[in-house]
């Protein structure tokens, strides 16, 4: 560092240190005078600016549903453009089928698994049977919030089993962690 340059640097602390009151009386003053600072003058300038872009401001609050269609129309359209696909283009997966095709599956299994359920369920059950089963699935959402972990109500003997069918009855349900449910599948485990 050159002398000249430790001689400035000198003088400016000093001066510095001798102006302070005088110094933050010129913070205060240009802070009050600058406009941006403000939400009013920034809220201006926003909307300035969505004037200048071509947009519109939409005061009104959103429900959660046009929330939500908005948001997976930006996001849909957004890894469209990522992938090289034109945004109106219809949803399609590798093998050609559209999303419909898998609601319309996965509704029609989950019919499918709730008749069977219905079917399974004996007409001579009293509201004390109805009421465990209630108990099952109650415990289940108990036991999710003391471990954490998922649970399902599992049909030890199941509904639309290989080899055996089972009835959906008190005594033929147990709540289980869901991995072991996903595991143990549509069999029956041998004690």
């Amino acid at each position: 560092m050159s002398a000249i340059r430790r001689e400035r640097n000198a003088y400016a602390r000093r001066w510095y240190a001798a102006n302070k009151d005088r110094i933050s009386a010129r913070e205060k003053e240009l802070r009050l005078l600058r406009p941006s600072r403000q939400p009013e003058a920034r809220a201006a300038a926003h909307l300035r600016k969505l004037a200048r872009l071509g947009k519109t401001l939409c005061l009104r609050p959103m429900d959660k549903e046009e929330k939500r269609r908005r948001q997976t129309e930006y996001k849909r359209g957004w890894s469209r453009k990522k992938k090289g696909i034109p945004v109106d283009a219809p949803l399609r997966d590798d093998a050609g089928r559209s999303p419909e095709y898998y609601r319309a599956r996965h509704t029609a299994t989950e019919r499918a698994r709730l008749a069977a359920k219905k079917k399974r369920t004996p007409p001579w059950l009293t509201q004390a049977h109805y009421a465990e089963i209630e108990g099952q699935y109650h415990f289940a959402k108990v036991m999710e919030r003391i471990t954490g972990q998922k649970h399902h109500v599992d049909h030890i003997e199941p509904l639309q089993g290989a080899s055996v069918s089972g009835l959906h009855v008190p005594w033929n349900l147990r709540a289980i962690p869901a991995r072991d449910n996903f595991a143990k599948g549509n069999r029956r485990i041998e004690a």
